[in-house]
């Protein structure tokens, strides 16, 4: 049965019932083992070079496509940007053109 850790019955609670116990050393061990404590590595962004080529791919078909000096700009500015947050760049701007008309 459940116990009840109001403190209906006594002014001062004694003890709670939410108390966590670690686990035995010997469980740590078997843990450690099992599931080895290494993170991922990070992930690899793309270069100035190739997000300026990423950019240049997903507004290739634009029939009024921005100048090369603007797409060099917008690939410096946007460093730390995946592929697939430049497409979406991309997407927004060309949104944000039909918006306007």
């Amino acid at each position: 049965m459940a116990r009840d850790c109001s403190a209906a019955h006594s002014p001062t609670p004694i003890s709670s019932c939410h108390q966590v116990t670690p686990p035995p050393p010997h469980h740590l061990k078997r843990l450690a083992l099992a599931h080895p404590a290494s993170t991922p590595p990070p992930p690899r962004l793309p270069p100035l070079q190739a997000r300026r080529s990423i950019l240049d791919i997903h507004t290739r078909q634009w029939r009024e496509r921005p100048g090369p000096g603007l797409l060099e700009e917008l690939a410096s500015l946007c460093v730390g940007y995946c592929g697939a947050d430049l497409k979406a760049v991309c997407a927004e701007a060309a949104l944000a053109a039909v918006r306007r008309r």
